[in-house]
């Protein structure tokens, strides 16, 4: 049996065990071929890459996902438009709020000021409490925090809050990414404001947008993942378990739509108080020293610069 076949079979529901095409080994089975949740999953247990497998039949990833949408966005469709419309009236920031969530999550005032004018962050009431909000313009997912730091006192106290009838596969920005080659994929709102803070601080803001998922739990939306179609992509998951499992299964959803894909590691990095790096907000307060081992201007790493 060849590999283009042994997809076929896992596409219609028949999983298969077959020798792997990439290594010279003897077992007749040491290449698993099936479909998980409509995706094909290929898997040496040698220990042979996706790329190398694929490669000795002629297949990239984008072989793995077949009848791909049209790259047109499609925000994912639910029915949870009535909760959605009892959110509070959003309001565009006032430069005392943006100084506010600057001064708390330790950013550029200008970079929140970017993420404002992008549309992603918003000021409302909420529960009696002013508080910032991440959300786009298609209004499906928002979340909340409050403005003076505090915990909203639901249950032993939680610092955010998802809004009623929010979308947790919805990418908040995407449509607002549209006409960026370079995206930032973050988990969640205070790296969404974060990656603001390098896209500003790297002089970035022509070429790269920065785009969240509320949790590591959350999976990207198959009718939005066209619109990533050709883009280059940086992960930026929580440095948990939860985080790389994230960073994971969304760099395998996005493969065959990309340019590039690439995930940040945050390991042995440290903030300037010597407690570990777990996020992207967290590396705006590098140590000196780690500082020093990181190319300041790592965005054009992960991210090439198309103009250069």
């Amino acid at each position: 049996m060849n590999l283009p076949d042994a997809i076929a079979l896992a596409r219609i529901g028949k999983p298969v065990s077959m020798r792997c095409p990439a290594h010279n080994g003897k077992s007749p089975t040491s290449l698993s071929v099936k479909s998980v949740e409509g995706k094909i999953l290929v898997h040496c247990f040698a220990g042979c890459t996706l790329e190398a497998v694929l490669g000795t039949a002629g297949l990239t990833y984008k072989d793995l996902f077949a009848d791909r949408p049209s790259q047109v966005y499609q925000p994912p469709t639910c029915d949870k438009a009535e909760k959605r419309a009892k959110w509070p009236r959003f309001e565009t920031p006032c430069h005392n709020d943006l100084s506010t969530i600057a001064k708390r999550r330790k950013l550029y005032l200008d970079a929140v000021e970017l993420a404002a004018s992008r549309g992603l962050l918003k000021v409302a009431t909420h529960h009696g409490y002013r508080c910032w909000i991440i959300a786009d313009r298609t209004g499906l997912a928002a979340q909340a925090r409050r403005l003076d730091g505090e915990l909203f006192p639901v249950g032993d106290g939680t610092k955010a809050l998802t809004l009623p009838g929010s979308i947790g596969r919805h990418v908040i920005g995407l449509a607002e990414a549209k006409n960026f080659p370079c995206i930032m994929l973050c988990e969640g709102g205070p790296d969404l404001l974060a990656a603001h803070h390098f896209i500003w601080a790297e002089e970035r803001e022509r070429d790269t947008a920065a785009v969240s998922l509320l949790g590591a739990s959350n999976s990207i939306d198959d009718q939005s993942l066209p619109a990533f179609e050709g883009k280059h992509v940086c992960i930026f998951a929580h440095a948990d378990e939860a985080g790389r499992t994230a960073a994971k299964n969304w760099a395998y959803a996005l493969k065959p739509y990309l340019a590039s894909v690439t995930a940040f590691d945050f390991t042995d990095l440290r903030r300037a108080d010597g407690t570990p790096v777990n996020d992207l907000n967290d590396l705006t307060q590098l140590h000196p020293e780690d500082s020093a081992n990181l190319n300041f201007k790592f965005l054009l790493n992960l991210c090439p610069d198309p103009c250069l």
